[in-house]
């Protein structure tokens, strides 16, 4: 007989038909194998069942939970949603807490938000009706015949604008306890931001120590 050398043993080796027909039933018998349904079943009902655990599982995430909801930059646009309903950044710290106080009030149509303070305060409600208040300044002062104008800002912004506005003397005048000062709304000249009027008097000294106080109807 013919002995088979190492040569020979390389040539059929490195054959791209060498061992055809056995590596074409393992290529069949594989696919087959991981396109079968059943194939790995105790494997993959084992994976499954572990990421059910894992998912229902109330210490799962728990740490990257907790610290999630802790971080005040993680819900911007959230907060700023409710800054922008409610009329100021004053809201619990708490954003479930403050949407669930949302939520109460516009069920309820009542106040949404409110700061009250003499010199600048409002309360706004939850069909977006708003009253404001305040002065043109904390202090009295003299009437000013150069400044006739008073812009004063309002504590926050008139969403559509300003419906009624009106604007009445204060004296800081002990002794007489009389100052008399005209003073008009100008709604053209006033904004969303801000409610402007127009001074001035019909008698020299009755401008002693003068302030403007004013409201504001509007939504």
């Amino acid at each position: 007989g013919k002995f088979i050398t190492i040569e020979d043993l390389n040539v059929h080796n490195t054959s791209s038909s060498a061992h055809a027909d056995i590596r074409t039933k393992i290529t069949n018998d594989i696919n087959t194998h991981n396109t079968s349904s059943s194939a790995h079943s105790d494997i993959r009902t084992k994976i499954t069942s572990d990421i059910n655990t894992h998912n229902l599982s109330n210490s799962a995430h728990s740490a990257a939970f907790t610290a999630h909801n802790n971080d005040k930059n993680a819900h911007n646009k959230i907060t700023d949603a409710i800054k922008a309903l409610k009329g100021t950044s004053a809201f619990d710290t708490s954003v479930s807490k403050s949407i669930t106080e949302i939520i109460t009030l516009l069920g309820m149509g009542g106040i949404m938000a409110a700061k009250f303070d003499a010199n600048a305060g409002f309360v706004k409600f939850a069909n977006g009706f708003t009253i404001q208040w305040g002065t043109s300044e904390p202090n009295f002062r003299n009437w000013d015949p150069n400044k006739k104008k008073y812009g004063c800002k309002l504590p926050i912004a008139f969403e559509h604008g300003i419906l009624f506005a009106a604007g009445q003397t204060e004296t800081g005048d002990d002794v007489n306890h009389y100052t008399y000062i005209n003073i008009n709304h100008a709604p053209r000249e006033s904004t969303k931001e801000e409610v402007v009027f127009w001074t001035w008097v019909d008698w020299d000294w009755s401008h002693i120590k003068f302030r403007l106080s004013w409201m504001a109807f509007g939504y």
